[in-house]
């Protein structure tokens, strides 16, 4: 029992030490970027995308720290979207089929990343990130920020990104007979071109022409191998992350206002509706806003993934055991063996565990058994009255326990000064009666008295 106790605290202490002391003094790897609920804001957060979407009342704005597995409990998958914005973290096969059957469900859903782990996920519906920056004739202030004209529901916007990445999806011969369905919400110039070998300028192994910069994929309902499929969602690909973040995050009059401060808006081209900004939905805040509403446009719940991005110090900790806890409990096969293992272990121990030993038969005091004979307790009355009568003269003579000590017994009958009470002391051999102790124990109360 007591090697089973050590065990136990050892146990205890490791688990403390694992998460809540070590993560506690390790050093941070770094602010985490992309955060909409950041601890600190910063120009590169998305904090206040997060507070757009959670001033209106038709959403419902919340995070997500565990992981995506958790849209498998999702009651209203129609009425919920799920963002990820800069996917840092790759997904693992369970959260990539849970999303599936999210979507098939009637689930919305918006990744956006550029040099990230996207591309795990995005493959699954036939699009890629090409993971090299995508480069265009039409840009604002250099060309590291390209602008690219949008169509969302008949609305035109300019989409100002940094930066950015291009996305490619399959074809078919008969679109209609695909898994999926593609809409090109936004694009590059026929200029534009992804710089694979990073040299700056357009080789034959560059893909160039239109390049996609926002993608909608759907299933395609008339393909055989959808025809189960009763409510289809939508999953939006974005392949750069600037347009959610704060410094990029800019309304229709921001953009006019850079645009007056900088000459060299145009590149090397006339965008399309550049003669007219005013005629324009609007830019990168109007666009997010409004393709968050032709997703969900009754309103509902909106998800944002905050554990695709890497934590530092005890947050690394706490996210990553959710995560696990998280991923393991939304697998019914996984949450399954996890419980037969806790049964199992349960059950060894309850046949290896001893019964305790009745105490109450032990110490049974409904039964009383007599002795044969009674110990004398008179002497240890009399010792008890001693010891009484010698602190009684330690106060009275106002003497710490070491000076009494010193005092021999002859000296301590001396400040008595009473016969009973100083043979009580002096006299070893007398045997007090009953009556005597109860008259010494009564002249002892009050003897020293004034």
């Amino acid at each position: 029992m007591k090697v089973q106790r050590i065990i136990a605290l050892v146990l205890l202490v490791g688990i403390v030490l694992g998460y809540l002391v070590v993560p506690g003094l390790q050093g941070g790897g770094g602010k985490p970027r992309l955060q909409a609920y950041p601890s600190e804001t910063g120009w590169e957060q998305c904090d206040k995308f997060q507070t757009v979407l959670d001033q209106d009342n038709s959403f419902t704005v919340m995070s997500l720290v565990g992981s995506p597995t958790l849209l498998r409990d999702i009651k209203d998958p129609e009425k919920t979207l799920y963002i990820a914005i800069g996917v840092e973290r790759q997904y693992r096969p369970a959260e990539k089929q849970i999303i599936k059957d999210f979507l098939k469900a009637g689930g919305k859903v918006i990744i956006a990343d550029d040099y990230g782990f996207a591309d795990d996920l995005s493959n699954e519906y036939g699009v890629t990130y090409y993971g090299q920056t995508m480069w265009d004739q039409y840009y604002l202030a250099n060309e590291s920020f390209p602008v690219v004209p949008v169509n969302l529901s008949l609305d035109k916007y300019l989409l100002v990104l940094s930066e950015p990445t291009g996305l490619a999806n399959q074809s078919y011969e008969e679109p209609l007979k695909g898994e999926f369905t593609y809409t090109l919400i936004a694009n590059g110039s026929d200029k534009s071109y992804v710089d694979r070998n990073n040299n700056h300028r357009i080789d034959p192994a560059d893909a160039h022409d239109n390049i996609p910069v926002v993608l909608m994929v759907q299933y395609n309902k008339l393909a055989p191998q959808n025809k189960d499929i009763s409510s289809v969602g939508r999953i939006v690909f974005v392949s750069d992350t600037s347009p959610f973040t704060n410094d990029m995050f800019i309304d229709n009059s921001q953009l006019r206002q850079r645009v007056a401060q900088d000459a060299n808006f145009y590149g090397r081209g006339v965008p399309p509706n550049s003669q007219n900004l005013s005629s324009l939905k609007g830019t990168n805040h109007e666009f997010l806003k409004n393709l968050i509403d032709y997703l969900l446009p009754a309103g509902g719940k909106i998800i944002i993934d905050e554990s695709r991005h890497p934590q530092s110090g005890y947050p690394a900790a706490v996210y990553a055991t959710i995560t696990s806890v998280t991923i393991v409990t939304s697998n019914p096969l996984q949450a399954g063996l996890l419980s037969v293992g806790l049964l199992l272990g349960l059950f060894v121990m309850i046949l290896r565990a001893r019964d305790k030993e009745s105490w109450i038969h032990r110490f049974d005091i409904s039964s009383i058994y007599r002795r044969m004979t009674l110990p004398d307790t008179r002497p240890v009355q009399v010792e008890h009255l001693k010891k009484a009568l010698l602190a009684k003269v330690r106060m009275l003579q106002s003497l710490s326990v070491d000076e009494l000590r010193a005092l021999t017994p002859v000296q301590i009958a001396q400040l008595v000064k009473d016969h009973d009470m100083n043979e009580l002391l002096l006299n070893e051999n007398k045997t007090y009666t009953a009556d005597e102790i109860r008259s010494l124990t009564t002249k002892l109360r009050a003897w020293g008295r004034v």
